[in-house]
């Protein structure tokens, strides 16, 4: 199986930063698009809880920096959660996801 390993190093902070939004992403997922998508929602709900237990598996090892790879699923939904325009991101938030967003945009395209 084909794996996407991030290009730069996520430190502690990053990791909360992407569990804190993988997780509202999964819970706006859950309340508007249920209805209008089911299929892909429970996919995409399914993915990121898988993800959030694994990001914390990560987080307990308390590291100063992490080399993480990712299935393509759970880059592509990572991608997901990292394209999703939450207004009320701060500005660490909105650059963690932005360095996240462009290297996974980069590295799932060059797959096909």
């Amino acid at each position: 199986m084909t794996k996407v390993t991030l290009k730069e190093k996520l430190n502690f902070k990053d990791l909360e930063v992407l569990q804190f939004e993988l997780d509202l992403f999964n819970k706006y997922i859950a309340i508007k698009e249920l209805h209008t998508d089911f299929l892909n929602t429970i996919i995409t709900f399914d993915i990121v809880n898988g993800l959030y237990f694994f990001l914390r598996m990560k987080l307990e090892q308390e590291k100063v920096e992490y080399t993480i790879s990712f299935s393509i699923c759970q880059a592509a939904t990572i991608l997901k959660c990292c394209i999703f325009n939450r207004t009320d991101r701060g500005l660490y938030t909105k650059h963690v996801m932005n360095k996240l967003k462009i290297d996974l945009d980069k590295q799932l395209r060059d797959l096909v």
